[in-house]
């Protein structure tokens, strides 16, 4: 038989808002974006299941909770960013917990980030200089080392506790660091106010594009996505990895306001302007539709280049018959009253 707390449980009326609050707790990011747009009611709670899963993720990092706050008021005073594993945790989705905190911090700031770390109670165990203009130096910290293992760990790179790794980037900014990550699904990160999301269409699907030559020197957060796959050849809609993108502005980054840790009342605090200074173009295969992809613009299109620009002239087409070169044949392609594309 059901013990009382069962039942009790069971027999329980909730009310809409409670209800909705139990399923954004449980919810992805598209979920969470769509609900906040609904009504301020919506923000409110998407607020509170954001705040309630990143303290969740980060709680495990610092010793007490007024540490855990003042982390994130560090963090927006400094134009910091959290990247790695957090990000995407924090969007609901499915990833190995490499139990690493990594912050990207603006060189400006690396002092006062380093008095932080020791009050936060970490424990410094190496710094590693970067391979990467983009990237100065790499300091290591351990929440549950002792000052006494630190040559041990720092020489065998063993660490059994929650890691923390500050990454400086010579820039006003940290954001240049995002784009440094071997693969798109990576390139996430966590503000004081906002959680940013990099290629959506890829990222949000357990999708990912491989990016050729990113080496950087450091090791932590590249090892965690082993449920995504590799982008297909074709992903209809997304935007043109071709394109430079701007983490502030660019259709390519989109972002979910979250209000940030104890704030008496909401705040939401975008990316300053200097970011756009530190636009970036992926060295990958692009899977877009775009006229702006090189592989649809090549002399000699192959079928997949075909493909590709069909979808990409799609609205141009209705009523309407292209002759179309491609393998040394000519296609004669409409698309017709019910939106079919037809070869004749």
């Amino acid at each position: 038989m059901p013990d009382e707390e069962t039942s009790s449980s069971a027999n329980r009326v909730y009310s809409v808002t409670e209800l909705v609050c139990l399923i954004a707790e449980m919810s992805e990011y598209s979920a969470l974006t769509s609900l906040a747009a609904m009504s301020p009611r919506g923000r409110i709670i998407v607020d509170m299941a954001m705040r309630g899963r990143i303290t969740k993720l980060m709680t495990p990092y610092f010793l007490h909770r007024q540490a855990f706050v003042d982390f994130f008021i560090l963090l927006q005073i400094t134009d910091s960013i959290v990247l790695g594993t957090i990000p995407l945790q924090a969007a609901g989705l499915v990833v190995s917990d490499d139990r690493t905190l990594i912050v990207a911090v603006p060189l400006v700031w690396r002092p006062q980030w380093h008095y932080w770390a020791i009050a936060f109670g970490w424990v410094h165990t190496r710094r590693c200089e970067s391979i990467s203009d983009a990237v100065l130096c790499v300091n290591s910290y351990s929440l549950n080392v002792s000052v006494a293992e630190v040559d041990r760990v720092s020489s065998t790179d063993e660490c059994q506790g929650w890691s923390i790794f500050l990454i400086t980037s010579p820039h006003k900014s940290a954001v240049n660091v995002v784009g440094l990550f071997h693969d798109t699904a990576c390139m996430n990160f966590l503000t004081g106010t906002r959680l940013y999301i990099g290629f959506p269409d890829l990222t949000l699907n357990y999708l990912s594009s491989h990016v050729i030559g990113n080496r950087v020197g450091w090791k932590a957060g590249w090892g965690i996505l082993h449920k995504f796959s590799s982008s297909p050849e074709w992903v209809p809609g997304i935007h043109c990895l071709s394109i430079p993108v701007s983490w502030r502005i660019s259709p390519a980054v989109s972002y979910l306001s979250w209000s940030g840790i104890n704030r008496s009342r909401r705040m939401d605090f975008e990316l300053p302007v200097e970011t756009d200074e530190h636009e970036i173009t992926l060295s990958t295969t692009c899977p877009c539709n775009s006229c702006y992809c090189s592989r649809i613009t090549n002399n000699s299109p192959g079928i997949q280049e075909l493909v590709c620009a069909l979808h990409g002239a799609w609205g141009g087409m209705e009523g309407r018959v292209l002759d179309i070169s491609a393998d040394g044949h000519v296609f004669r392609v409409r698309r017709d009253e019910e939106g079919t594309l037809r070869v004749l």
